[in-house]
């Protein structure tokens, strides 16, 4: 079931986080903040008590943009479509609220994300590599998504 993530599931999403990204999680602070700055947009999957994923976008922006912050799902889940309703659900809600582009960043070598991205309609432009977005060695290629 995917729901909208409640302040007792931080440190569930904390340990995905840590399961999903390794070295590069965020700490449990941020995450605390994020919850605070996402409000609706923390979505979580529940499997009957146990977090197996979760997706965060920031507020939106004026021009009527949001951006994907993060999509983490654990080892044992992955490739069984989790990642895939955790974005369609979110997408589901910045489309009700009028969001008009949904924006975020993968890594170059994430094929199996940038996959997933692409099959939800995302435009991924090769060309538009962000070298050292997240600081040395770590580049990112930009993505996004018309909603409207």
């Amino acid at each position: 079931m995917i729901r909208r993530a409640v302040e007792t599931d931080l440190p569930d999403v904390h340990r995905l986080d840590r399961e999903a990204f390794a070295a590069d999680a965020y700490p449990y602070f941020a995450l605390r903040q994020f919850f605070d700055a996402c409000d609706d947009h923390m979505l979580v999957a529940d499997d009957n008590g146990t977090l197996t994923g979760y997706i965060m976008a920031a507020a939106t922006k004026r021009d009527g943009s949001c951006w994907l912050l993060s999509l983490g799902v654990t080892p044992h889940k992955r490739g069984h479509g989790l990642g895939r309703l955790l974005i369609s659900e979110l997408l589901r809600t910045l489309r009700e609220e009028g969001v008009h582009t949904a924006l975020s960043v993968v890594a170059p070598d994430n094929t199996s994300a940038l996959h997933l991205y692409r099959s939800l309609g995302f435009t991924i432009d090769p060309d538009a590599l962000r070298p050292n977005y997240f600081g040395p060695g770590g580049d990112r290629l930009p993505i996004s998504l018309h909603l409207q």
